[in-house]
């Protein structure tokens, strides 16, 4: 098991993830990703669910996301209405000037 909290790994990033990071970074990937993934991601969890499960499902219905407050805001849009009086919990990421 690998402990992805805060913090520094025990190990060394291998090689070849240093090279595509570098890679993707000189191709100009970088900065925010949108919130809900990439969608060739989407697409590919939605064709290996295909392939695996035998279930077709929009790419469109699929989320992929960085962390907890990215699905508290998910799933506050599923179970929310236009018009709900919705309340978010704080502290929360700080995503503003506060």
């Amino acid at each position: 098991m690998l402990n992805l909290g805060i913090g520094q790994p025990d190990f060394p990033t291998p090689p070849h993830i240093v090279e595509a990071a570098c890679r993707a970074l000189r191709d100009g990937h970088h900065g925010y990703t949108p919130p809900n993934g990439l969608p060739a991601l989407r697409e590919a969890i939605a064709a290996d669910a295909a392939r695996r499960l035998g279930v077709e499902i929009d790419p469109g219905h699929v989320v992929v996301v960085p962390g907890g407050k990215v699905t508290m805001s998910f799933a506050t849009l599923i179970v929310g209405h236009p018009g709900a009086e919705i309340l978010y919990p704080t502290p929360a990421f700080p995503s503003t000037d506060r």
